[in-house]
């Protein structure tokens, strides 16, 4: 009787040390299963009574490293697949069949390649979600590389969900670190989907630069999209330099299909003048021109004379024309400003010439400014014989345009 209690015993270590991972190219939900230890009557038969408990400690560390071993076999087999969600679908199988409770023990015995795969991230972030103080404070015990920064991040990402404010305070307890940074950059992009004031307060807290002022660019998005006026008077308040007129200049541009007039008041009054306001007031007068053109253009004639108006012109009338041409043709009509009409007809011209090319030209040859007007008229007329020289043809030589306009244009060839 004691010699099969004998080999009873051989067999189960065997079972327990085998036993495939793998069916296919894909793990099985639940990797190793190891059969339960033999009973304390079993193991008695064999070993003296005073042996039993070192033996059975033995015993659960020769099966434990057995299944981390078959983990990692598997995961080496998810790792090599080429097919990226093949390798996305098996390192998630692979991370679901370790339980809950064994989490812990499963990464610390992880390389810090494996700790950076997919699989140490998933079992992180699930860590997380159950208890994200020991999982943070797991990680920070972690050597300072690439798989503690990544652990970290996932571990925060987590947190968020829950509880921003813990997450922010256990940071705060840290030291300086590239983990630190990296944790409180994902932190920030986390909160901001759901409290981007929140978000705004974690980025005063990190180190300045390009990463910071990305976040906080992306979480005064998030908030004007909710609140455009309080996101716009906060960055008035804490913001500076470039970046400041960066997001006034976005702001204004989210405000406008909602509110033309508030738009225009940020990008007048909250902007510096120069090359950032320009391009704000021509963002804002494209959106605006989309739901209320002649608004927008009402704030366009307001424009000193240059190349902001020029520009805001352009855009105002393509966008017109294409929304309601007939709404647009009747504003340019009434136009009295020779500089502002001109340049709006060559916008509208420059528009049509493609699918009316003689209106265009025709469009073009009211422009009272006789450079401007010269100008345009070859360039239409240019673009008529790119499209249908023939018909342009017959147009050039009736028509009343200077000899030197003339002669450039009968030199062009199909």
């Amino acid at each position: 009787m004691k010699l099969r209690s004998k080999y009873l015993v051989v067999v189960l270590l065997a079972l327990g040390l085998g036993g495939a991972a793998w069916v296919g190219r894909r793990p099985v939900r639940h990797i190793a299963n190891v059969p339960g230890t033999p009973s304390d009557n079993t193991v008695r038969r064999v070993f003296e009574p005073n042996d039993v408990q070192a033996w059975r400690a033995a015993f659960h560390a020769r099966m434990k490293s057995a299944r981390y071993a078959q983990l990692r076999s598997a995961w080496s087999a998810a790792d090599a697949m080429a097919e990226p969600n093949e390798r996305t679908a098996a390192m998630e199988e692979l991370a679901a069949s370790v339980p809950d409770a064994e989490i812990e023990s499963v990464l610390a015995v992880l390389s810090a390649t494996e700790l950076s795969s997919e699989f140490g991230a998933l079992l992180a972030r699930r860590w997380a979600e159950m208890d994200p103080a020991a999982a943070a404070d797991w990680v920070a015990r972690l050597s300072e590389g690439t798989a503690r920064r990544e652990l970290a991040s996932q571990v925060m990402v987590a947190w968020a969900k829950t509880d921003v404010a813990a997450a922010a305070e256990w940071l705060r307890r840290q030291p300086e670190s590239p983990t630190r940074h990296a944790a409180q950059l994902s932190l920030g992009y986390e909160a901001a989907r759901t409290g981007p004031v929140e978000a705004l307060k974690i980025t005063q807290e990190i180190s300045p630069g390009r990463e910071r002022d990305n976040l906080i660019a992306h979480s005064v998005r998030e908030w004007a999209a909710s609140d455009p006026m309080a996101a716009a008077k906060w960055v008035g308040q804490s913001v500076k330099g470039k970046l400041r007129d960066e997001l006034i200049g976005a702001i204004a541009s989210t405000v406008a299909e909602q509110n033309g007039p508030v738009a225009a008041d940020l990008v007048a009054n909250g902007l510096r003048s120069g090359e950032g306001q320009n391009r704000a007031a021509v963002a804002v007068v494209q959106r605006w021109a989309q739901v209320d053109a002649l608004g927008a253009a009402g704030w366009v004639e307001q424009f000193p004379s240059g190349a902001l108006k020029d520009a805001a012109v352009e855009n105002l009338i393509k966008l017109w024309t294409d929304r309601d041409e007939q709404q647009a043709v009747q504003w340019l009509s009434g136009l009295t400003d020779g500089a502002m009409r001109d340049q709006s007809v060559r916008a509208y011209a420059d528009t049509i010439v493609f699918r009316e090319p003689a209106a265009a030209v025709q469009w073009a040859s009211t422009i009272r400014d006789e450079r401007l007007r010269e100008k345009e008229i070859e360039a239409t007329a240019r673009k008529w014989l790119a499209s249908d020289f023939a018909a342009a043809r017959r147009w050039l030589a009736q028509a009343s345009i200077p000899v030197e306009t003339r002669g450039r244009l009968e030199q062009v060839t199909p």
